[in-house]
């Protein structure tokens, strides 16, 4: 969804949904949902135009003196949310193209100056948090999908999950019980220390 972050009132396009994950603990919120400016301590829930108003800084400035993603919102979810649906709304009268319909090369400038954007914010506390967040979570997931593929192969020989058929093949070799799994036999000695300890 779009925002209005920027000094000149350029729009920022980034998915409010994930908004969680990119407040940085760096970057107080009330209970009301207001941000505390860094600068001056107090609280707003547009802190673009504070910044504009009375701290003579530009929203990009201000995320990269406090080590913010570019991308940080500097507004309350209620403006967040209003925003979305007025975009929302102006979508569904065909007041906004979608992106897709852009030309080809106002397309590639969008994407060129994100790239920019990206190198020259990597470094910054909230965005190598993102990452490393996103990282884990991703090494989770993998983690969470070979093992479902595991449980679900094990039903297929008749076993509850994973765990009970390995339990239930302890006695063959780890050459006959990976070739009973079409697994490889490295994978089936790690699983046999994981499920049956190190001494199975």
């Amino acid at each position: 969804m779009f925002f209005s972050t920027e000094e000149d009132g350029h729009r920022d396009e980034y998915d409010v949904s994930r908004r969680e994950d990119a407040i940085a603990p760096l970057q107080p919120e009330d209970a009301a949902g207001r941000l505390q400016c860094l600068e001056c301590g107090d609280w707003f829930r547009s802190l673009a135009s504070h910044l504009r108003a009375s701290e003579d800084m530009a929203a990009a400035a201000y995320r990269g003196r406090h080590g913010l993603a570019a991308t940080h919102p500097l507004v309350s979810r209620e403006l967040s949310e209003r925003w979305r649906e007025q975009t929302r709304e102006r979508q569904e009268r065909g007041d906004l193209r979608p992106v897709s319909e852009l030309a080809v090369e106002k397309r590639r400038a969008g994407g060129r100056k994100g790239n920019a954007r990206h190198r020259e914010t990597a470094v910054r506390p909230e965005v190598r948090a993102i990452h490393q967040g996103a990282i884990a979570k991703g090494r989770s997931q993998a983690h969470a999908n070979k093992r479902a593929a595991l449980d679900a192969m094990a039903r297929d020989h008749g076993h509850p999950d994973w765990a009970a058929f390995v339990r239930a093949t302890a006695h063959l070799s780890v050459n006959e019980f990976a070739r009973v799994a079409g697994r490889d036999p490295k994978t089936v000695a790690y699983w046999r220390r994981k499920i049956l300890g190190e001494d199975w």
